[in-house]
């Protein structure tokens, strides 16, 4: 199912929402300025996925979830988790959604989590522990999947 949905392309459909919601004739209930403190996950967020996919790209991983794992990595950002991109991508989201204002769009950084969890991170945990064996292993007893 989610393989038509590329994990980015769902990170531009959740901003598009947000960005929609805007529009309606709801009050805001996180009001100027403290909804500027949106910008602080937003930067850390796309500052953390940022980082793991040059890193990917530094290290010619492939990035696209249901390809073949061709590295385990353990360092930056993935010594903390084991998910930075999808980590970083929601916690930009959440900003997204502090500076829009409006609490319910909150929702869209935890719904990024789950939908990521279920059709992405298991299909590609599955991938890494049938390639990597008992590092993957050792690597999932000391580094969570998320935080």
């Amino acid at each position: 199912m989610m393989k038509i949905i590329s994990p980015p392309t769902l990170y531009k459909i959740f901003i598009v929402a947000m960005f929609f919601s805007v529009l309606l004739p709801i009050r805001k209930q996180i009001i100027f300025p403290y909804n500027l403190l949106g910008i602080i996950p937003f930067a850390f967020g796309s500052y953390m996925a940022v980082n793991a996919k040059k890193h990917f790209k530094q290290t010619a991983t492939p990035m696209h979830p249901f390809t073949n794992p061709t590295q385990l990595h353990q360092d930056r950002f993935f010594k903390y988790t084991r998910n930075p991109m999808y980590l970083g991508i929601a916690i930009g989201l959440l900003g997204i959604a502090i500076l829009t204002g409006h609490i319910f769009n909150l929702a869209f950084g935890i719904l990024y989590i789950i939908l990521c969890d279920i059709f992405y991170v298991r299909h590609e945990e599955k991938k890494l522990q049938k390639k990597f064996g008992i590092k993957f292993k050792e690597y999932k007893l000391k580094t969570r999947r998320w935080l």
